[in-house]
């Protein structure tokens, strides 16, 4: 979640084609949104913006009129692997049947191939994309202060994600750094290892 102020505390849940919501945890958010974008080699998808708590239903009914209509126009899709994390919504029985139907191939608990628990060190949209949209956001030189209110907060998120797309060469060097860093968690016999990149 992106709240008013950046200096809340916020917790990722993982989702998708190495894609990402994030929920917002903790007593200083007053407003904020709760917002789900991915990241591939071919850009970002999105942002989708969730109006209420995201549940199985809503991240369902999101998947199917939002981002895989947008993400199977590209040439790759047969081939394409999804990823998401285990949280609640993503774990819902007809959001891993819908998985199933759509893609050969899904990481994520349950999936076709499982995903490691809290693993943020080898998800993109945790390692890099949430913290460069959200550097780029709240960085005073963007505004003069916090957002006026969410709908500027979203219409700043917006026009990152706009912005991150421009720079193809990055999102396909943040994609293909996860080869690596699944290697590099082997070596450490799956301690924490981003502190040895």
């Amino acid at each position: 979640m992106f709240s008013l102020s950046s200096s809340s505390l916020v917790e990722a849940m993982f989702a998708v084609v190495i894609i990402d919501d994030e929920a917002g945890v903790g007593a200083d958010i007053d407003l904020g949104v709760t917002v789900w974008g991915g990241i591939w080699s071919h850009g970002v998808v999105g942002p989708y913006f969730f109006e209420s708590t995201v549940t199985s239903d809503n991240y369902l009914q999101m998947l199917r009129n939002s981002i895989i209509p947008v993400v199977e126009e590209h040439q790759n899709f047969e081939t394409m692997i999804w990823q998401q994390d285990g949280a609640p919504p993503h774990y819902g029985q007809r959001v891993r049947e819908y998985l199933d139907d759509t893609f050969a191939q899904w990481i994520g608990r349950r999936g076709t191939i499982e995903w490691p628990a809290r693993s943020p060190d080898l998800t993109p949209c945790d390692f890099s994309l949430w913290g460069i949209i959200k550097d780029h956001v709240y960085a005073d030189h963007v505004y003069a202060g916090k957002p006026r209110d969410v709908e500027h907060l979203k219409l700043l998120i917006e026009q990152e994600f706009t912005s991150f797309n421009g720079d193809i060469e990055l999102c396909k060097s943040i994609c293909r750094s996860v080869a690596n860093r699944c290697q590099m968690c082997v070596s450490t016999e799956g301690a924490q290892f981003e502190h040895l990149l």
